[in-house]
């Protein structure tokens, strides 16, 4: 289901997007993937202690910024690095790459807040790979987040907008804080089922 839905959206539509959000979305869960160099999809459950799995998710906000945007013309958007700096965004992926790693290296150690953190990493490399003013603003609001006690947060997504992610702990104070700057809180919780089949 996951490789016809990206199949369609990719080479049917020519939409020009990845291919996370499918087989996520088939999936379900807290699970990891890697999108290998020839097409196939390694899935892996990410193994978490219930009590780990739990912290994570009470630890987790979803903001929406009120920026809208379509995904696509986003990432159309792109423009194709001069050749000089081919090697630098290279770079810059192959570090988002292993930060991915890390991320579930640390999701199984059920250590919440340096994955909050690890967030904040993810989003910086973003930052650099694609500045823009409304990156910027984001990136002035994740700081107030994790002044107000934030571990860390990222821009979900293509970027331009859309919704923030945070991570923290003391909840009431940073969803405050997110409150003054505009945002719109929007529950959040796992969902562990993944794609259904209804039958009547």
């Amino acid at each position: 289901m996951a490789s016809t839905a990206a199949d369609l959206e990719i080479n049917a539509l020519h939409e020009p997007v990845g291919k996370q959000d499918q087989y996520i979305a088939a999936y379900g869960g807290l699970t990891a993937f890697e999108f290998r160099s020839d097409e196939s999809v390694r899935v892996e459950p990410v193994r978490m202690d219930p009590s780990y799995r739990q912290d994570l998710e009470h630890s987790l906000m979803l903001f929406f910024t009120g920026i809208r945007r379509s995904a696509s013309d986003e990432l159309r958007g792109l423009t194709v690095p001069a050749p000089a700096n081919v090697e630098s965004v290279r770079e810059n992926l192959g570090e988002v790459r292993a930060a991915g790693y890390e991320a579930l290296k640390v999701l199984e150690s059920g250590d919440v807040e340096k994955f909050g953190t690890l967030l904040t990493n993810q989003w910086k490399l973003k930052l650099e790979r694609q500045p823009s003013p409304i990156h910027n603003e984001i990136d002035a609001i994740i700081d107030v987040a994790i002044s107000a006690g934030a571990y860390g947060g990222k821009l979900i997504g293509a970027g331009g907008g859309g919704f923030l992610l945070l991570s923290a702990s003391n909840r009431r104070v940073v969803r405050s804080a997110m409150r003054e700057r505009g945002l719109i809180d929007v529950p959040i919780a796992f969902d562990h089922v993944g794609a259904t089949t209804v039958t009547a």
